[in-house]
């Protein structure tokens, strides 16, 4: 079946060796609030869910500041992100998080920014970790389950959700690439 708003980049990866590195090094959640931290209006401040990421990579400042300590810590997330960077002739690695979401938390509908009359320069990619069959995962009007060792890609200018309506936590690798040709997704 077709999909609007989502697609499939990747399949076949292993999530395993790097959810074993997150186990054993839990003071990484939390550790930077970037994404968070004095934006009020943020949906991840607005559900107090800072504390469930691990930043690995943001793209604010000089780019030689641009990774988080967590990046070389998680050295399974690297060979993750540079696989996923050559699939999708990626040249520019932004923002890169690990999201963490308990049973019952919900992301509410919301969109990536983009300053008004700047163009959308990075693509946003999924990489399902540790995601249970209840876990939906919504953009416009689709819904769909993104299966560990999958990756996709979604049209984060169209309001997107997410709901965990499983029994475990949800934890998925988000990172924000820019490739030479952008990848579009969406009508």
């Amino acid at each position: 079946m077709a999909m609007k708003y989502f697609r499939q980049i990747m399949s076949g990866i292993n999530p395993a060796p790097l959810l074993a590195q997150v186990a054993e090094h839990p003071e990484l959640w939390g550790a930077f609030k970037t994404w968070t931290e004095g934006k009020p209006e943020s949906v991840l401040s607005k559900m107090g869910m800072a504390a469930n990421n691990i930043e690995l990579s943001y793209n604010k400042g000089h780019p030689n500041e641009w990774d988080r300590p967590a990046f070389h810590i998680l050295s399974e997330v690297q060979s993750l992100i540079f696989d996923l960077m050559t699939v999708v002739k990626g040249r520019l690695l932004g923002r890169a998080i690990i999201s963490r979401m308990a049973p019952g938390d919900v992301i509410k509908p919301h969109v990536h920014e983009v300053q008004f009359g700047m163009p959308r320069i990075f693509d946003t990619f999924q990489i399902p970790l540790q995601v249970d069959p209840g876990v939906v995962f919504g953009c416009g009007d689709e819904e769909l389950y993104m299966e560990p060792g999958t990756a996709w890609t979604f049209d984060n200018q169209v309001f997107h959700w997410v709901r965990n309506g499983s029994d475990r936590d949800r934890i998925s690798l988000m990172v924000d690439i820019r490739p030479f040709i952008p990848i579009r997704v969406g009508p």
